[in-house]
């Protein structure tokens, strides 16, 4: 777990980008439905994405962020390393005990797909928090193999126990390695 601090920038751009896409999806009823369209999980989402990059940044070289088009509902990955595609999931740190580690598994199925790592964050749903607390990682494969079924306002699969999460260094370690010895 390492809890990583927002500069003013990334602060900045976070909180305008979630404000677009949550203005966005106001107004399409599509939108309107689910709660990860909400004002605070639009924070949550853009907040997360910006602080695994920078964190990332801080570690290796290579590092980029992916601006997701939402309108079209589309996007490869959020950050990519070199050819590695990351996948940034976040949390209100009140949500973490209970949701912890959930995708959805349609969702899942284009993780596993396209190879992802996800990352597990959580930040608060405002537009004054700058800490992002990246808490571990997991394959995404992690989760097809080793989750769990659960119900909560949707279907998701879950990893349930915190061991199973990967830790921080070990990513950095896996994502320094040439890809032929990985």
């Amino acid at each position: 777990m390492y809890r990583y601090l927002l500069s003013p920038y990334d602060m900045k751009e976070s909180c305008k980008s979630a404000f677009e896409e949550w203005e966005y999806w106001e107004n399409v009823d599509f939108g309107k439905r689910y709660n990860h369209n909400s004002l605070p999980g639009c924070y949550v989402g853009r907040k997360s994405e910006h602080g695994v990059c920078s964190y990332l940044r801080w570690k290796l070289k290579g590092v980029k962020k992916v601006d997701a088009e939402f309108k079209k509902r589309k996007h490869d990955s959020d950050i990519k390393v070199e050819e590695h595609m990351i996948e940034v999931k976040g949390l209100q740190p009140h949500q973490w005990d209970r949701l912890k580690r959930c995708i959805p598994p349609k969702q899942l199925d284009g993780y596993v797909k396209k190879n992802a790592i996800i990352v597990w964050t959580t930040t608060k749903g405002d537009d004054k928090d700058k800490c992002v607390v990246i808490q571990g990682w997991n394959y995404a494969t992690d989760l097809k193999e080793n989750g769990e079924f659960i119900r909560t306002i949707c279907d998701n699969i879950q990893i349930k126990e915190d061991k199973d999460m990967r830790s921080l260094e070990e990513l950095i370690t896996m994502l320094s390695m040439p890809t032929h010895l990985q």
